[in-house]
């Protein structure tokens, strides 16, 4: 499963500085369902292309500059939460002086 990630900045913006405005255009795709639709998205407007590097789509409307991504759709990290919940429970039973 795949996302596409659109990324919106001011061409006067540095992306390095400023956070872009950012939203998904599609999430729970295939990756060439995802790539085409960052394709067509990109191609509604004017100036447009593709950035070998980055692989990004990129787009310019007036006085900004859109990138748009594919991405994997991340799993959220379960073993993480699990992990957090078991050094809760055990700060809890060392704060109560729990002992076997």
């Amino acid at each position: 499963m795949f996302n596409v990630l659109r990324e919106t900045w001011r061409l006067d913006d540095d992306p390095k500085r400023t956070a872009p405005d950012s939203s998904f255009i599609a999430t729970g795709r295939s990756a060439a369902e995802a790539a085409d639709l960052a394709r067509e998205w990109a191609g509604r407007f004017q100036r447009h292309g593709f950035d070998k590097a980055s692989g990004a789509w990129w787009a310019v409307e007036g006085e900004r500059i859109h990138r748009v991504t594919v991405a994997p759709k991340r799993r959220r990290p379960v073993g993480l939460a699990l992990g957090l919940g078991a050094a809760g429970l055990a700060a809890v039973l060392v704060a109560r002086g729990v002992r076997r």
